[in-house]
């Protein structure tokens, strides 16, 4: 399984895959792009927008990708922050797209199980994100909740304690 990248101004190339989504225009070669820019819109309503996860220089734009020499100098289009306060779930929704989140709608009358449990033997991913991001999660729950508010969300995970706030935790068999 690959390392979840916190560092991104580590890496001197980036190859992002467009995946469908349509470059912006004015995107070419040499020109410099700042962290979080929007680089590309996406037409599918379950898919995000791509945004440059760090600064640089474009290197290329083709059919399959945009690629980007990290350079933290380089000084492109500053994104404007979000502002999330107060929207309703279709705005909301608009506005976590244009951020470059997936939104895949979940069934109705489905519960969207989270699972806060290590997915094999040796790879321990869940505990320290827990542990580091409880107060990401816990927004990110709540975000959840305001993007659909009927859904029942269910936390599976191997403590009592362990959900963040808005998730209902998954009766065990030690229950």
């Amino acid at each position: 399984m690959a390392e979840v990248v916190k560092d991104w101004e580590a890496f001197e190339i980036l190859a992002l895959p467009l995946a469908g989504a349509e470059p912006v225009r004015g995107l070419g070669r040499g020109r410099p792009v700042s962290a979080g820019e929007l680089l590309a819109r996406s037409p599918d309503p379950a898919r995000g927008d791509l945004r440059a996860p760090a600064a640089g220089f474009l290197e290329a734009v083709r059919a399959e990708e945009i690629i980007i020499r990290g350079d933290e100098a380089a000084v492109g289009e500053p994104p404007r922050p979000a502002e999330l306060e107060g929207l309703g779930p279709a705005d909301l929704g608009r506005a976590l797209k244009e951020l470059g989140l997936d939104l895949a709608d979940p069934l109705p009358g489905e519960p969207l199980v989270i699972s806060a449990l290590d997915p094999e033997p040796g790879l321990c991913f869940a505990r320290p994100l827990l542990a580091e991001h409880r107060e990401t999660l816990a927004a990110g729950l709540a975000t959840l909740r305001r993007l659909h508010p009927g859904l029942r969300l269910v936390w599976a995970g191997l403590s009592p304690g362990e959900a963040p706030p808005g998730g209902r935790r998954l009766p065990s068999t030690a229950d």
